[in-house]
């Protein structure tokens, strides 16, 4: 039997980027199969700010809920700058191997995108070289491509 695994918003009025990242990972925990097990394993808060909207969201995950918050909220091991069609294009990314093995990163057209946008600074991932595991997780729970 499995814990269910809820997924909170801490403000009263969450911004755009705190919203919509709740919709994806309330679907995905709740759905998909081996996500919640991901999410209980991630012990570092993530930030994830929306350069065209000027808005963020920081990811705090316990093992039975995650909270999100809107803004920055304490020190992030992990936060990702870029804009809302950018975040929604990582979601498209296949993930396999427990949500570990970024195929859709390394395979694909989409994936190469992104890694080009990573490499000219417009999608910022700031603590990708300490926290390789943490940014992969996170990609392994946003992603609803099967």
């Amino acid at each position: 039997m499995t814990i269910p695994y809820d997924v909170k918003l801490y403000d009263e009025e969450p911004n755009g980027v705190s919203h919509i990242v709740s919709l994806v990972l309330q679907e995905n925990l709740g759905d998909v199969e081996g996500r919640v097990e991901i999410a209980r394993r991630m012990p570092r808060p993530i930030s994830i700010i929306a350069t065209d909207q000027d808005a963020a969201a920081t990811l705090v995950f316990g093992k039975n809920d995650l909270t999100i918050y809107n803004g920055i909220v304490g020190r992030p091991s992990v936060v990702v700058k870029a804009t809302i069609d950018e975040i929604l294009e990582v979601t498209q990314l296949k993930m396999v191997g427990k949500g570990l093995i970024p195929v859709g990163l390394l395979f694909t057209k989409r994936g190469m995108k992104i890694l080009l946008l990573i490499l000219k600074h417009k999608l910022v991932v700031k603590g990708l070289i300490l926290h390789p595991i943490t940014v992969l997780q996170l990609i392994g729970i946003v992603s609803v491509a099967e």
